[in-house]
């Protein structure tokens, strides 16, 4: 079906499943075995790697000590408490994570080219932009564009395009939409009106040195569970149109008038 595009992975981390949406180490042999097979790569000797980790001999004198980051020393290093931290370990393992990642898209992609002219992409949101999760400029290169879904970080709507592109590949702000948020006495806060509104500045944004956007999604799913996602949809369950849904339609007449000098 030509005109499928695929969203290879949605929203990806590498990490220990107990801890989603973080970039966490799995515990076990195998992770560690592979971290330290990192290390080796990138440090080149254990010298070099004791002192970019601030470790003495004792502390670090054979590769067979090495173990993986604990979750103290992902915390910021002013954090208040007595534990040690280790942030080069963190931040080894936050390079690690992201080759791996890098390396998982690239072996699957070789092998489903072979098979499709699809295009694809990794559906990555935000946390890819100002988190510590896969970056769009680290596992780009077998993509055929690179996106972001552009959600709460609605004070950056530009940097969250053009932090997301990648110099040479299409861009796309992908899944985007407004997600309900609530004030300090759990009320909406925003009206239908001002949801429109920033829809719209979002949709705007996403051509400030991007190629567009895909919306998400179309109508209100009243079935979910989740307060948080049941609300988005430009249209509301009994099948009214909402704001968003104007705003679409607005920019759909004004990219075929605008179609001559596109």
């Amino acid at each position: 079906i030509p005109s499928i595009m695929w969203d290879f992975i949605n929203e990806p981390s590498v990490s220990n499943p107990e801890k989603l949406w973080k970039t966490r180490p799995l515990p076990g042999k195998l992770e560690r075995k592979a971290f330290i097979e990192f290390l080796k790569k990138t440090h080149s000797d254990l010298e070099t790697l004791r002192v970019r980790w601030n470790m003495t001999p004792e502390e670090l004198c054979s590769w067979d000590q090495v173990e993986l980051p604990v979750e103290n020393d992902f915390a910021e290093p002013w954090a208040p408490g007595n534990a040690a931290i280790n942030a080069g370990k963190a931040y080894d393992f936050m390079r690690y994570a992201q080759d791996l990642f890098a390396g998982w898209v690239s072996g699957h992609l070789k092998v489903l080219k072979e098979a499709t002219q699809q295009l694809f992409c990794v559906g990555q949101d935000e946390g890819g932009v100002a988190g510590l999760r896969p970056n769009n400029h680290l596992f780009h290169e077998p993509l055929d564009y690179t996106c972001n879904h552009t959600w709460w970080e609605t004070e950056d709507l530009v940097s969250g395009v053009t932090a997301s592109r990648v110099k040479g590949k299409p861009f796309l702000a992908q899944e985007t939409g407004i997600m309900f948020t609530d004030n300090v006495t759990r009320e909406k806060r925003r009206t239908e009106e001002e949801a429109g509104s920033l829809f719209e500045r979002k949709l705007a944004a996403s051509f400030m040195g991007g190629n567009g956007f895909i919306q998400w999604c179309w109508n209100i799913n009243q079935y979910m569970s989740d307060r948080n996602e049941v609300e988005i949809g430009a249209w509301r369950a009994d099948k009214t149109a909402r704001p968003e849904a104007m705003v679409l339609e607005a920019f759909g007449r004004f990219l075929k008038r605008a179609q001559e000098h596109i």
